[in-house]
This record gives C-alpha cells, structure tokens and sequence, in this order.
C-alpha cells in the first residue's frame, strides 16, 4: 500500500481540482506559484505532487510553459497475445502508416532473439502508429518469408498483422515471450515519434509462438509511454 504523504495528497487534492473545474485534454492547469498559494505549501511540494501526476500521464509539462491535461492513457495489457501486436483497441481516431517493408537476411541480433538461422530471407515491416495524429508507437515486426509468401501484397495500414496471421494464413498466436525495458531514443525512430535526443521509449520485444510452439513473428515495438499504461 502506497504511504500517502504529503506529495501524494497534494496530487488527490490536484486530481479533485481538476474535475471540480472541469478540466479537459488540452488545458492548462494552475501553475506552481497559484497552486502554492492555494493549499498554502512550498514550492518543493507542489512540485513532487505535480511529478506524480506526471508519471501517472494526467499532465504534462511543456518547458516555461506549465502543466497541461493529458488524454486518457491507452490500455495495454501486458499478458495479452492480441495486445502485443495490435495496441490500440479499435479507434476511429487511429492511423496506421506502412515506412518499410523489406525482404532482408538474417543478422546476428535477429539470429540470436528468434533462431532463426543466419542468413534466412525474412520480411522486415516498420509500422508507424498515430492517435489523434500524434505519434505513440513504432513496431518492427520480422517474418520468415517461406512461411508467409505474399504478405507484402496485405495493407498493413488497413489490417493488423493479427488479423492478417488469423485470416489469411489461419494462424493464430497462443503465446509470447516478452521483454520491455526503458531505453533511451535511438535515431532510426527518433523523429518518427518526433521525440528529442535525451528522451525515453518503452521497447517490447518478443516472439510469437502457435499452439504447437512453432515460432511466428518476432516484434520490436518502440513505444512513447506517455499514451499507454500497462496492465496485467
């Protein structure tokens, strides 16, 4: 149980003002100095409270600014096969956009995550995903070629690869194995995600296994963890 002091019930007592007033996606909130003189405390706490609220995603910060209300955090469940490769639950306010989609060979990184054999002819996909036009997720998705010929003829922007795997090849992934670690941005989908040099992703790796434990796809979802929270 989560020990309430004094940061955490600032961040109740901001919680509760934010919807006796009405808040909503989009605006801004009190700012440090007013909320200081409101709950008659120091600086240091209101900004311990505000951090909180932060990483719980209700607000973010925009520098020299202040705090502006966040949209609801998108769900996803850590434990779901569907989740892992379809992230947002169905949304008209979702766009998907197809960056690349490239016949390649087998690396040592991809050889060693999948055992897959050096060398192999496999696909490479990079996905880019929007909310609301803003952009949360980058996956990399890797297939072997001989198990799934064709699969460049499929709009990715217009089906997920799980519906594809069901539909169209009628397999369907019954288990994962998953990775997720905090990292900080690389280059290659830096500006995709239109994020700066010293800000983090969440990466979420692994591969996806039928019923008879044959290996399917392996995935690599770099995700801007400011939209998505995690649940089991």
């Amino acid at each position: 149980m989560r020990a309430l002091t004094q940061d955490l019930f600032i961040a109740n007592e901001i919680k509760a003002l934010i919807e006796e007033k009405k808040f909503t996606v989009g605006d801004k909130i009190p700012s440090e100095r007013v909320l200081c003189e409101m709950f008659n405390i120091q600086r240091l706490t209101v900004r311990g409270a505000l951090s909180i609220l932060e990483n719980e995603g209700i607000i973010s910060p925009k520098p020299k600014v202040g705090y502006y209300i966040n949209k609801e955090r998108v769900k996803r469940n850590v434990n779901s096969i569907e989740s892992t490769i379809k992230i947002i639950s169905d949304n008209s306010q979702e766009t998907i956009s197809l960056v690349k989609f490239e016949e390649i060979e087998t690396d040592k990184y991809i050889s060693r995550e999948t055992q897959i054999p050096l060398g192999t002819r496999i696909f490479e996909v990079k996905i880019l995903k929007k909310l609301e036009n803003i952009p949360i997720c980058v996956d990399y998705l890797y297939l072997k070629k001989e198990d799934f010929p064709s699969l460049n003829k499929f709009d990715f922007e217009k089906n997920n690869l799980y519906d594809i795997l069901v539909t169209n090849y009628k397999i369907k992934p019954v288990s994962s194995v998953q990775k997720i670690n905090v990292i900080q941005v690389e280059e290659n989908y830096r500006s995709l995600l239109d994020l700066n040099n010293d800000d983090c992703v969440v990466l979420q790796a692994g591969s996806l296994y039928d019923k008879n434990n044959n290996f399917i796809a392996f995935i690599e979802s770099y995700i801007n963890y400011n939209y998505f929270e995690y649940v089991l």
